[in-house]
């Protein structure tokens, strides 16, 4: 059931603007590893699903779709560490 979820997840990070250095030129910003997981008690049609994307320093949004359905995701560590919750529809096949 965990990798059928996986199939149906798209998730999308953008990155924000680079800080200018005081020289004013645009200090060189590597790109953030990120990681996805969720937590749920089940994944099975009737349950709530936790999505947490974690990256290694903050992005200015994270966008992502479970189920052709978009999913909000606020930041709850800085804008580090994002979260969001998958309803899943009693008539969907996980």
């Amino acid at each position: 059931m965990t990798v059928k979820l996986i199939q149906l997840l798209s998730v999308s990070i953008i990155i924000g603007m680079a800080p200018w250095s005081e020289a004013g030129l645009l200090q060189a910003v590597s790109t953030p590893r990120v990681s996805v997981s969720h937590q749920a008690r089940s994944i099975q049609p009737g349950e709530v699903v936790e999505l947490v994307v974690s990256a290694t320093q903050p992005v200015a949004s994270v966008e992502a779709t479970a189920f052709e359905q978009s999913i909000l995701l606020y930041p709850s560590s800085g804008q580090m560490v994002w979260r969001g919750l998958i309803g899943v529809d009693l008539d969907v096949e996980v």
